[in-house]
């Protein structure tokens, strides 16, 4: 057992990580719902959202460099489209 990736080996990280994405994504919704984000925001959520699809992409195949760029990379790119879509969005309104 790699202590990695835990009981359920790499296939079973890899459907821990979608089910985590498609919560993140659902709050990440929510939290626009809530706030009253407008276009901006929600642009960016789907570009997130196609982020996260390529992300699972590149990590289905579990070469070293491929999962280093899906979830180091990909997360970082992420996190910049955002802070640029709330911060868009507050000085769109």
């Amino acid at each position: 057992m790699n202590s990695l990736t835990g009981r359920g080996g790499i296939a079973g990280s890899l459907r821990f990580a979608t089910a985590a994405n498609a919560i993140m994504a659902a709050v990440l919704l929510g939290f626009g719902l809530i706030s009253g984000m407008s276009l901006p925001y929600y642009a960016g959520l789907a570009l997130i959202c196609v982020c996260l699809v390529v992300q699972h992409f590149l990590a289905r195949k579990q070469d070293p460099v491929s999962l280093n760029v899906a979830f180091f990379r990909i997360n970082a790119v992420i996190s910049v489209v955002f802070l640029v879509s709330v911060v868009v969005d507050v000085a769109w309104r």
